[in-house]
């Protein structure tokens, strides 16, 4: 297994469900707040670092997702108030 050779399901079949949760909810209030915090442990071996990057793929889907659904909210709310 190399960095970045995995998708987000084999990432959350490996964090297990509850971490992969708790990062996807961190991913989606960062993305309200507009700031991007992955989170991280400390990684002194080679599996940490397989980790953190396994939470890094799910951090960084669920923040994209989270701010195309703002911008295409944005949109209908800009098109509402125009009507």
């Amino acid at each position: 297994m190399t960095p970045g050779s995995f998708d987000p399901i084999t990432a959350r079949d490996i964090i297990g469900d509850e971490p992969a949760r708790a990062i996807e909810t961190k991913a989606r209030m960062d993305a309200d707040a507009k700031t991007f915090a992955c989170p991280g442990v400390d990684g002194s071996t080679y599996w940490a670092n397989v980790e953190n990057e396994m939470r890094a793929v799910l951090y960084r889907e669920q923040y994209a997702k989270r701010l195309a659904r703002n911008a295409r909210k944005s949109v209908i709310d800009a098109i509402r108030v125009t009507k």
